[in-house]
């Protein structure tokens, strides 16, 4: 048996693995998660997952002023889901960094299916109990044509894990 004299020093198993300098240790990447500006459609109070809208006039403005607010971060790179309002929005961001916008499909909203284009209440008025179901647990109920959200949770996988395997802090705009 080791005596304490024998052990001040010695380095066990678990110890090798801490890292002795900052160059050794594991980098951490920043991630900033953004969601689009405002859209017309969302202004109305409709399903517009996977419909392809632009930013509404209130979506630039809440974006200019995002903006503004993170000009004093460093960024190494900028994505955004395919979708025109995303797009938009990283753009506007990017611009103050001179960084181009990356898109990554596994970033799109969810699908809402044939619920896509309608005014909430028009969606609980024909299709109660789909609703109502949505609701309760939208992570694993969809509507017809629709995507749950273990479905969006899973094809976003994929940028995060490339995400989290970089270091520098990146901004991502589903």
């Amino acid at each position: 048996m080791p005596t304490e004299a024998s052990r001040i020093g010695s380095v066990s198993r678990m110890d090798m693995s801490i890292p002795r300098t900052l160059s050794e240790a594991p980098k951490t990447t920043r991630v900033f998660l953004v969601r689009h500006g405002e859209t017309s459609l969302a202004a109305e109070d409709r399903f517009a997952g996977s419909t392809d809208v632009p930013l509404g006039p209130d979506g630039y403005i809440q974006t200019e002023k995002l903006a503004e607010r993170l000009a004093a971060e460093s960024f190494a790179a900028v994505y955004a889901s395919p979708m025109r309002r995303a797009i938009e929005t990283a753009t506007i961001l990017a611009r103050r960094h001179g960084l181009e916008v990356l898109t990554r499909d596994g970033l799109r909203e969810i699908n809402h299916g044939h619920w896509e284009g309608l005014r909430r209440t028009d969606v609980e008025t024909r299709f109660p109990d789909e609703y109502r179901c949505w609701v309760e647990d939208p992570f694993t109920f969809a509507p017809q044509g629709g995507e749950t959200g273990i479905q969006v949770v899973a094809r976003s996988i994929g940028p995060f894990q490339s995400f989290a395997r970089s270091s520098p802090p990146i901004l991502a705009n589903p």
